[in-house]
């Protein structure tokens, strides 16, 4: 038992991801588990419905929840003072809870297997193999450029996280 538990702290380290004496996930955390949130909000409408957390499922953990799983998921997350789940799904707020509960629960693998799966390594930096697949070489005589469709996702984007509403 001792080497096991050895081993898992060695293979899934808490320390990156959670403070025990505030019982606070950590800022990177938060930041890598927020951008899991977005990448798995396919319609981007700030909440995980059904079908995206099954999809989210699917993709870290091999296998799918039936709706009994999923409703008693949403249960857990509603039974909390914030505001986790909406009538359309599971909010940040919430995405972020079960993830405190894992490591509540000492289940410190589901988290690393949801931040390997999109890349993170155990410093909650994007791995250098995700890295590498973006090319940003061009040649001297060209630049970027975004199209309007690129534009106007990046304002919508910018705008939905804008919480103060000052575009800043």
């Amino acid at each position: 038992d001792v080497f096991t538990y050895a081993l898992k702290s060695v293979l899934f380290p808490l320390q990156p991801l959670y403070d025990r004496q505030e019982k606070l996930l950590r800022p990177l955390s938060i930041r890598a588990l927020k951008r899991v949130f977005v990448m798995c909000d396919a319609d981007g409408d700030g909440v995980l419905n059904d079908l995206e957390l099954n999809a989210f499922q699917e993709a870290c953990f091999g296998m799918s929840l039936d709706e009994a799983e999923l409703q008693h998921v949403k249960q857990i997350v509603a039974a909390q003072p914030l505001v986790g789940v909406t009538p359309d799904g599971v909010t940040l707020e919430g995405f972020l809870y079960l993830h405190v509960l894992f490591i509540e629960r000492g289940r410190l693998e589901s988290i690393w297997a949801v931040l390997r799966k999109f890349g993170y390594n155990d410093g909650l930096l994007l791995c250098d193999e995700v890295l590498d697949q973006v090319n940003f070489s061009l040649a001297p005589d060209q630049v970027w450029e975004l199209s309007d469709a690129a534009l106007s996702f990046l304002v919508h984007q910018f705008q939905s996280y804008d919480v103060e509403g000052d575009n800043t």
